[in-house]
């Protein structure tokens, strides 16, 4: 089971080297999501669930 931490990382690297898909987006936003609905209730949670449905907007950016 992957950490939000790597995830994260791995994800960026990808952007940063600017070799990141919309499928490798899709997949982070998948992953984090599962994270995220294991989460207790809370301003955290909320937090991040909101950082998930902007980033899940903006996938379509990224080559196919």
């Amino acid at each position: 089971e992957q950490t939000m931490e790597a995830v994260n990382s791995e994800f960026e690297a990808k952007v940063d080297a600017g070799t990141a898909t919309k499928a490798d987006c899709d997949k982070f936003v998948t992953i984090i999501q599962e994270i995220v609905d294991c989460m207790p209730e809370g301003a955290e949670k909320t937090e991040m669930q909101s950082g998930i449905t902007l980033t899940s907007a903006n996938c379509s950016v990224f080559p196919s």
